[in-house]
C-alpha cells in the first residue's frame, strides 16, 4: 500500500504501524461521540433559526380586516369601471384608484365610490389598458429582437407608477427595442427570473 505511516512504538518494544486514516478516526470518533451527547439545550443558539414572530405594524387586526373588506368594494367598483387598477396607500390612510386620461375608465370619479363610505383618491395616468394590453401581447410574442426568445420574462402592471414592470434575465441590448418602442412605460429589471 502507498501512503505514509504513522510509526509508534509500544511499550513492550513491538513497532505498530499504521496508516494515517486510522490515526484521523482515532481522534474525530471520540469528539463525535461527546458532541453526539451534549443535550440540545446545551448547544450554541447561534445554529438556531429564529422563531417566527409576526411583524409589528401600527394598524390593529380589527383595522386590518376592515381595510382588506373595503378593498373588495373598491376592487370590485374599479373592475365594473375599467380602472388600470388601485392599491392602498397607508400613508394617507386611503385607496389609490388609477385610471386613465383617455378611453375607457377614464370617466371613473370619487362619485362611484360614495356608498362605500371609505377614502379614495383617484389619480390619473398616462397609459391606456389598450396600450397595457399591446405591450403585455409583444413581451409575450418575444418578437422584438433575434435573440429575445432565449430569456425568461416576468412583467405586470404597476399601477402605483403607472408603468409595466419587466423582469428578465436577458441583457439590455436584447431588451432595447422594446424599451425604445414603448419609451417611459416599461422600467426594466435584469436578473433572474423563472418560467
Amino acid at each position: 500500500m502507498v501512503g505514509c505511516y504513522l510509526v509508534a512504538h509500544h511499550a513492550i518494544g513491538k513497532v505498530i504501524s499504521r496508516p494515517p486514516w486510522f490515526v484521523s478516526a482515532i481522534l474525530i470518533i471520540p469528539i463525535l461521540f461527546i458532541l453526539y451527547l451534549i443535550p440540545s439545550s446545551q448547544a450554541s443558539d447561534s445554529c438556531r433559526p429564529t422563531p417566527w414572530e409576526p411583524p409589528s405594524t401600527t394598524i390593529s387586526a380589527s383595522m386590518n380586516l376592515a381595510i382588506e373588506a373595503a378593498g373588495r368594494g373598491v376592487a370590485e367598483v374599479s373592475r365594473a369601471k375599467h380602472a388600470l387598477g388601485y392599491y392602498f396607500d397607508s400613508s394617507a390612510s386611503q385607496f389609490v384608484v388609477v385610471v386613465p386620461t383617455s378611453g375607457p375608465g377614464s370617466e371613473l370619479s370619487l362619485a362611484d365610490f360614495t356608498t362605500l363610505n371609505v377614502p379614495v383618491r383617484v389619480e390619473y395616468r398616462g397609459i391606456t389598458q389598450t396600450t397595457i394590453d399591446t405591450i403585455s401581447q409583444r413581451i409575450r410574442q418575444l418578437s422584438w429582437h433575434p435573440d429575445a426568445s432565449r430569456y425568461f420574462y416576468g412583467f405586470d402592471y404597476d399601477a402605483r407608477r403607472g408603468i409595466i414592470d419587466l423582469r428578465t434575465d436577458a441583457p439590455p441590448e436584447v431588451v432595447a427595442p422594446l424599451m425604445q418602442a414603448y419609451p417611459c412605460l416599461i422600467e426594466y429589471h435584469q436578473g433572474v427570473t423563472v418560467k
